[in-house]
């Protein structure tokens, strides 16, 4: 809904948001309408390691209601992930579908920082992406689940595996914010403030 990119938009030129779940996507051109903010663009996609479809788990989440007050936790799940039971996808709805799609793919470029909060599709992303990655070295900040979280999730990779990914791109882990929020810096920048 434009937690962080509303902020950031006063002190960079441009902010790009990716927001796959239709309605969150519609609160999020609401607010950037409402606050009058011009430098945000949108895209109604996910991102991922190949252009697929993608699915949402419920958000009545079969009567558990987990969503309810946060449609930022959805899961984008892709029919792989749903025939392997990955990502809670026992609780996917397939009434709803967006296009997944590799950020190498895209005409996303020239970026100096990409925020990544997506629900355990982290490792995916930034394999999708690894091409302008590399080209352009942002500082990336990735929220990566605790391995007893993406075990109940029956994920296949480990939260070790994610941040040796990133560090095996020529970046180095500068911080790591409230456990699961990490900040990588390329390893030719020297210190950075916070």
């Amino acid at each position: 809904i434009g937690s962080l990119c509303l902020p950031l938009s006063k002190d960079v030129a441009q902010v790009t948001a990716i927001e796959a779940f239709p309605s969150t996507h519609k609160h999020l051109l609401d607010n950037i309408r409402v606050n009058g903010i011009t430098n945000v663009v949108t895209m109604n996609i996910a991102l991922g390691d190949k252009h697929d479809m993608v699915y949402f788990i419920d958000i009545k989440d079969k009567g558990k209601s987990r969503l309810e007050n946060n449609t930022g936790g959805m899961h984008v799940l892709s029919a792989n992930d749903i025939d392997e039971g990955i990502r809670s996808a026992e609780l996917v709805d397939i009434t709803q579908t967006v296009e997944s799609f590799p950020l190498d793919n895209t005409n996303i470029d020239n970026f100096e920082l990409i925020l990544i909060d997506c629900e355990g599709l982290e490792m995916e992303i930034l394999k999708g992406g690894i091409e302008k990655i590399r080209k352009n070295k942002p500082i990336i900040i990735t929220e990566i689940w605790d391995d007893n979280k993406r075990r109940m999730e029956n994920m296949r990779t480990s939260r070790k595996d994610v941040v040796e990914f990133i560090t095996s791109q020529g970046y180095r882990l500068h911080k790591i914010v409230d456990n699961d929020d990490f900040v990588f810096l390329p390893s030719n920048i020297g210190a950075w403030p916070g």
